[in-house]
């Protein structure tokens, strides 16, 4: 049994650092544009360290590690890098994109920005955001919008 988990394992390993070799440079060509254009051009590199450390580098030059960006910043940067993995995958492994709320974070500029961008991506058929601020879904005119209410009770 213990061999058997420990080749698994190796096996896992192995894929993962294959798929990161083959796979991270274009999930970061991709998310590096969505990430510049998701913040309005402040930042124009999204990329990883030496040390294997995400970097954002701004249009002045100047690098900044992805923690000591805002939070709405780091936010942008995440959703950057997760729908440059989902657009790199599409072709070989198709799976839906579902958010919930990604932006909670974000003023209005960069709600407006990332509608924007998640309204292009939308011709996916297997996107799907979800969102209980009202004033979100009135920003995605173009999108199909379907009005859910679930309600729960707890009993003890």
């Amino acid at each position: 049994k213990w061999s058997e988990r420990k080749a698994i394992s190796e096996a896992i390993r192995r894929t993962m650092s294959e798929l990161k070799e083959r796979k991270l440079p274009d999930v970061l060509q991709i998310a590096e544009k969505l990430f510049e254009e998701l913040t309005g051009g402040k930042y124009v590199l999204l990329g990883v360290t030496e040390k294997g450390y995400f970097e954002a580098v701004a249009h002045t030059g100047m690098r900044y590690p992805i923690i000591e960006l805002s939070q709405a910043t780091k936010e942008q940067a995440y959703i950057s890098l997760r729908l440059g993995l989902a657009i790199t995958l599409q072709k070989e492994a198709p799976f839906p994109i579902i958010m919930a709320d990604p932006f909670d974070h974000f003023d209005f500029k960069r709600s407006s920005l990332t509608i924007e961008l998640l309204t292009h991506l939308q011709k996916n058929p297997l996107f799907r955001y979800f969102t209980y601020h009202p004033t979100r879904s009135v920003l995605c005119e173009a999108a199909t919008t379907h009005h859910v209410s679930i309600f729960t009770t707890c009993q003890r």
